[in-house]
């Protein structure tokens, strides 16, 4: 099941990102892309171990950045 990220430039400098989901979904923030990414991956990872769901691939995580 692909997962779709979506990452904002944040007011203040860097990034946010949400990750919404069926019973929920997850917010992350960082510096930089990479950081920001990295978080998403920890936060996705805590929303599916707690759901007990599947096992996560990060190549499940599909990163999109908006600038609008």
């Amino acid at each position: 099941m692909p997962i779709r990220v979506l990452i904002r430039p944040d007011e203040e400098g860097g990034y946010w990102a949400e990750a919404p989901m069926p019973g929920g979904g997850c917010v992350a923030q960082g510096d930089t892309l990479d950081e920001v990414k990295e978080e998403m991956l920890r936060a996705v990872a805590c929303f599916l171990e707690m759901g007990e769901s599947e096992e996560l691939d990060p190549a499940m995580l599909l990163f999109e950045v908006v600038y609008a």
